[in-house]
């Protein structure tokens, strides 16, 4: 006996497929509750079930009296739904979201932006089943390794048209599909900056006391680009460790002498500075660079300079439905010389 949870899929599937291909229309007024029973040979209770998830998408609009209604928003007769999973917050990354909004815009896409919560593991798993219920046609990924186990992931997504955006942070596997944002460049561009301005000691500030496995790839590999050695020419800190002991941020200074500094957000950049006012204002005066070139970077008497993620191409080429490459790596921009003391 075939189910009700079949049948409503099976009705689910097929009205989908009718707004695709232009058999159904925005604006157009659905059938009654009744006459699809009779055209699907299914129950009343099975075609309200499929009516409540269509609304609950907001694929349909009901009208008490007067019907139901493709959603009029359904602008393009070939739109797709593409969610993006992601574990930023909107305070994180202010180009991050916005230049996904004009990707989708351009791309005639509807897009679900699901925040999954990276402390409680069965809250994100609930919050992955949501999305999956309404079928999206192609699933972003972009979460930290160290909170999203891969395997897990990938059994949750299994069968679904998915691909990894932006970062990469599993270090026992290589994505199958992905669009990479290219950090370790990122990063050596930063240090060159920096080398080419003369600065042969320079503080690598970080989030981790012990960064994490991937990080400690990337630095490794941006260190022999750039021709520096970490103990030597580069120095590394962090911000958890200036949170567990900010005298020490003076220690530091006092034994190694920086004359640079590089961040690896900008919001870490400005965290360094906060502590610096308090526990060493020298540090306060000395050139930086950060990641990103958001806002931070810009606040007048306290600009520094930046390299910019091309977030704008991760999201073009995520979202190209004919790119069939298996990882594509994209470089950032060019650096963004707002420093005080000059490009």
């Amino acid at each position: 006996m075939v189910s009700d949870k079949t049948k409503k899929q099976t009705v689910l599937d097929a009205i989908g497929a009718e707004i695709q291909h232009g058999v159904l229309k925005p604006g157009d007024r659905m059938l009654g509750i009744r006459e699809l029973a009779t055209r699907f040979g299914v129950s009343y209770a099975v075609i309200n079930a499929v009516y409540n998830v269509l609304e609950k998408q907001k694929v349909i609009i009901r009208y008490p009296r007067s019907g139901t209604y493709i959603n009029p928003a359904l602008k393009f007769r070939h739109t797709r739904l593409v969610a993006l999973l992601t574990d930023y917050g909107r305070q994180n990354i202010e180009s991050y979201f916005e230049t996904f909004l004009e990707a989708v815009s351009v791309a005639d896409v509807l897009p679900i932006i699901q925040t999954l919560p990276h402390d409680r593991p069965n809250a994100w798993k609930e919050s992955i089943t949501r999305v999956l219920e309404r079928n999206p046609d192609l699933i972003l990924i972009d979460v930290e390794g160290r909170f999203f186990p891969l395997k897990q992931l990938r059994k949750l997504l299994k069968g679904c048209n998915y691909r990894f955006v932006n970062r990469w942070e599993w270090i026992e596997q290589k994505p199958e599909r992905a669009v990479i944002n290219d950090y370790v460049t990122a990063y050596a561009e930063a240090l060159k900056y920096l080398k080419n301005h003369n600065h042969s000691k320079i503080l690598v500030f970080g989030f981790h006391t012990e960064p994490q496995p991937f990080m400690k790839i990337n630095l490794k590999k941006t260190a022999e680009t750039v021709g520096l050695e970490f103990g030597k020419e580069l120095i590394y800190s962090s911000r958890n460790g200036m949170n567990a002991a900010p005298e020490e941020l003076a220690e530091l200074y006092k034994k190694h002498h920086p004359t640079a500094v590089f961040a690896l957000s900008d919001f870490l950049l400005m965290e360094l500075r906060r502590y610096a006012a308090i526990h060493c204002p020298p540090l306060q005066a000395l050139e930086s660079v950060g990641i990103f070139n958001l806002n931070y970077s810009n606040y007048p008497g306290n600009e520094f300079a930046s390299v910019p993620l091309d977030f704008a191409k991760v999201w073009k080429i995520s979202l190209d439905p004919g790119n069939d490459q298996s990882v594509v790596t994209v470089p950032p921009l060019p650096i963004s010389l707002k420093s005080v003391h000059g490009s």
